[in-house]
């Protein structure tokens, strides 16, 4: 039976993941200093994703992003063999990754665009406008898209990997220090779980 494919956004604690996914292998959990933020990734594609590490900048003490300085979170699963391509994609300077587009077929086949915002060094938050950037060949499959939430950005990547990327996901949350948006009168609670999944219609499963 082929890995079945979800697209969640969970809050949990102050960290939300969105996530395209095969079900199956070894989780994986890789994330930026507390003084970092993801602005990029570098990945291995073939068939299918077989690759990916997080690309981590530095938030300089006034609040703007050094995106000269930069560091690799460890890579989760392999990085192929015959017919492996690899690449690295970055958000303009000064901006973060607060989302992507990411498809399936079999596995995780691509991460097909990645999702940018300006950073607000006063505030260190991201802001509108988004924009975006192509990464990985695009695949034929089924194709899901989500953003962390207003003002977050993201700060890691997680999900589960074997020789493949079974699961790629991004891990977010408000850097320290940041001006947290307020709605209604009140500021947006990230301590409480919050759960929003698009299961496939031969797939009853969400992430809890």
């Amino acid at each position: 039976m082929k890995p079945l494919l979800v697209l969640w956004l969970t809050v949990v604690a102050g960290i939300s993941a969105t996530t395209v996914t095969a079900l199956g292998q070894t989780p994986y959990s890789y994330n930026c200093a507390s003084d970092r933020v993801l602005i990029g990734v570098r990945g291995w594609q073939g068939m299918w994703m077989d690759g990916a590490q997080a690309i981590c900048a530095k938030i300089r003490s006034d609040g703007t992003i050094n995106s000269s300085d930069v560091v690799y979170t460890t890579r989760a699963g392999g990085t192929g063999g015959w017919g492996t391509t690899s690449g690295t994609y970055r958000c303009p300077s000064g901006q973060v990754l607060t989302g992507f587009v990411g498809g399936r077929g079999s596995y995780v086949n691509t991460i097909r665009t990645l999702d940018c915002q300006p950073f607000d060094a006063g505030r260190r938050i991201s802001v509108d406008p988004i924009g975006f950037v192509t990464a990985f060949a695009q695949k034929s499959g089924t194709y899901l898209t989500d953003l962390c939430q207003y003002g977050m950005v993201a700060r890691g990547i997680s999900g589960k990997a074997g020789i493949y990327l079974d699961t790629f996901g991004l891990e977010c949350g408000y850097v320290s220090g940041a001006e947290r948006p307020t709605y209604g009168g009140g500021t947006r609670s990230t301590d409480q779980p919050k759960i929003i999944c698009t299961p496939r219609p031969e797939n009853n499963y969400c992430r809890r």
